[in-house]
């Protein structure tokens, strides 16, 4: 069975990431587009690492060394949770190669196996990313012994596994509440998006908590963070005090709670693995059909109907898109709640947030649209749009339509919020809602000018188009630069209306959108393969 597993998760990793493509295609363009994935990738793994440096540098320096383990451990495993989350059912509970491959000479068990091995090594590197670099800051000034490398070398492969195993249980008790309802896909997403919303209200709070410590209470913060991170994550106490102590008991015993609860947890899903794809694949049917008049609308209404059901028909898409708008809305209830003050303290973001809260609101709208993804999601039903008698102008706009009635309706939200929240001048409030409309309007535009240069058609998850695609990382870093220039002007030139500048923001991205636009419409549908 080894040796099935090992063939499968060879399989896997290679459709994810696109190796064969690379190695053995022929198709420039298709090379071309794994290239940038892995670039892309690169540059975005270099960011954390820079992030992981600093912040344990910064512990450092603030005499908190100490906890830089333990903090690593947490922010690690939140990392891996939330992802975890949203990839459990479209990678682990996968029904539709679950059903080719067993067909095959393999044993369930190996092909149960291979998805968790494939979830877990992409997991591994995500660990690696955030540890290494946070265990050479501490070795640099803390001067450890050879026994603090070695537990932290182990380490790498033990903190995925607790938040897989939390991630894959609440996957799955997500998927049993919505089995035995007639909307699942709804019912998912509004669980899934209240789990998202209590992170997120928990992690303000945690973060609150910390910023409430007064000069005098500075000498205590070590242990008041400490606790907070035992508090929010009981493993990391075991673990902290095996790699700070010493405790060789204590690893040991983090160690085996580790591989213990994810090897029970491998066990209970290949025991109902088939019951749990099957639910998820069942269709409630009725049998009170009525013929009703036919109804008749425009093709572009027709497409953009198309697009809202199959936008809303999977999870992972709607809670990868939505994240930034989530984020957005649960930051200005905070503001309302806390104060603009207390919330610049809480982020460390003194000053920022009163002179730049448009921009900071336009670059949680900006994470992820939905359109960077739309076209490769057609799959094998791309050829469908491309053979209908209708302009290439119809098919995109209603994919950018989605984008636009998804986002507008959280920017109108949260600035409604702000208005009882914040005081500023009518230009003021004028930007809070006229910055995120253009930067959303902007990156929905671009996000189908990437998508149509780098589709992803040949593709067996979802989750491999909405997370791991090149046109997603891309999608990243453009909406990095357009937040980080003018973020970067109002800090360099403090004497300047920070209104002004955002203006001059709109009125470029204004005629980028149009001519990007443009551009879009005059491609050929046939020739995107």
């Amino acid at each position: 069975m080894l040796k099935q597993i090992r063939k499968l998760v060879g399989v896997t990793l290679c459709n994810t990431w696109g190796i064969n493509v690379a190695r053995y295609s022929k198709d420039k363009k298709k090379v071309t587009n794994v290239w940038m994935l892995a670039i892309s990738f690169l540059i975005l793994a270099c960011m954390g690492v820079t992030y992981i440096t600093m912040l344990a540098y910064g512990l450092n320096q603030i005499g908190l060394a100490d906890i830089i383990p333990a903090y690593i451990l947490m922010i690690t495993s939140l990392v891996i949770l939330v992802f975890s989350i949203l990839k459990a059912r479209s990678i682990l509970f996968q029904m539709k190669s679950y059903e080719m491959l067993i067909s095959l000479p393999i044993k369930p068990a190996a092909i149960v196996a291979s998805r968790f091995i494939s979830m877990y090594i992409g997991n591994v590197v995500l660990s690696l990313l955030t540890v290494v670099p946070s265990s050479i800051v501490y070795g640099i000034y803390q001067r450890p012994n050879s026994w603090f490398y070695v537990m932290m070398a182990i380490s790498v492969f033990l903190l995925p596994l607790i938040p897989m195993t939390i991630a894959t249980a609440i996957g799955a008790l997500i998927i049993a509440i919505s089995s035995r309802m007639k909307h699942k896909n709804l019912v998912t997403i509004v669980l899934s998006t209240m789990l998202t919303m209590a992170a997120l209200v928990a992690s303000f709070g945690m973060s609150s908590k910390s910023t409430n410590i007064d000069t005098g209470a500075l000498a205590k913060l070590s242990t008041i963070l400490t606790k907070q991170i035992y508090a929010l994550y009981p493993p990391a106490r075991l673990f902290s005090q095996g790699i700070i102590n010493q405790d060789m008991v204590s690893f040991l015993a983090f160690v085996l709670i580790s591989i213990g609860v994810f090897l029970l947890l491998v066990l209970i899903v290949q025991w109902k693995f088939v019951e749990i794809c099957s639910a998820i694949n069942a269709r409630a049917t009725k049998n009170n059909f009525v013929m009703k008049e036919m109804k008749a609308s425009s093709a572009l209404m027709a497409f953009y109907k198309k697009e809202l059901r199959r936008y809303f028909s999977s999870s992972i898409y709607v809670m990868n898109t939505a994240i930034g708008y989530i984020m957005m809305v649960v930051a200005c209830i905070a503001m309302r709640v806390m104060g603009v003050d207390e919330l610049e303290e809480t982020l460390q973001m003194t000053g920022v947030i009163h002179k730049a809260l448009p921009l900071v609101m336009a670059g949680m709208c900006c994470l992820i649209p939905t359109t960077i993804c739309s076209i490769s999601l057609e799959g094998k039903q791309w050829w469908i749009p491309k053979s209908m008698p209708v302009s290439t102008k119809t098919v995109l706009d209603s994919k950018i339509l989605v984008n636009l009635t998804i986002g507008y309706p959280f920017v109108f939200l949260s600035a409604i919020i702000l208005f009882f929240t914040i005081r500023t001048s009518i230009i003021g409030y004028i930007m809070l809602v006229l910055v995120p409309i253009v930067y959303i309007l902007f990156m929905s535009v671009v996000g189908i000018a990437i998508n149509l240069r780098m589709p992803m058609f040949n593709w067996e998850s979802e989750a491999v188009v909405v997370k791991q695609s090149g046109a997603g990382f891309i999608s990243m870093l453009v909406s990095l630069i357009i937040i980080a220039v003018p973020g970067v002007l109002i800090a360099v030139l403090g004497n300047m209306d920070s209104n002004s500048i955002m203006l001059i923001t709109i009125v470029v991205l204004g005629l980028l959108t149009l001519l990007v636009y443009r551009d879009n419409n005059k491609k050929v549908l046939s020739t995107i393969q």
